[in-house]
């Protein structure tokens, strides 16, 4: 929960800084599976496709939508 809630405030921006903070954890996640630390890859990777669907969702949304 809290490297979900570090983010603070965000703007919208389509999904893009969401794919980037998964890329980032999936490549957290390449490291600790090659450290032996397979658990915890498998944590950040889950966190990587949680934020690969918050990117998909922000894409398909209207920025206005919650205004009208």
């Amino acid at each position: 929960i809290a490297l979900m809630n570090q983010r603070g405030v965000y703007h919208f921006s389509h999904g893009v800084q969401e794919r980037e903070l998964a890329r980032g954890y999936r490549e957290k996640a390449e490291a600790l599976d090659i450290a032996g630390y397979t658990r915890f890859a498998t944590t950040m990777r889950e966190l990587a496709d949680q934020y690969d669907a918050d990117a998909e969702r922000d894409e398909n949304r209207d920025p206005l939508e919650e205004y009208s």
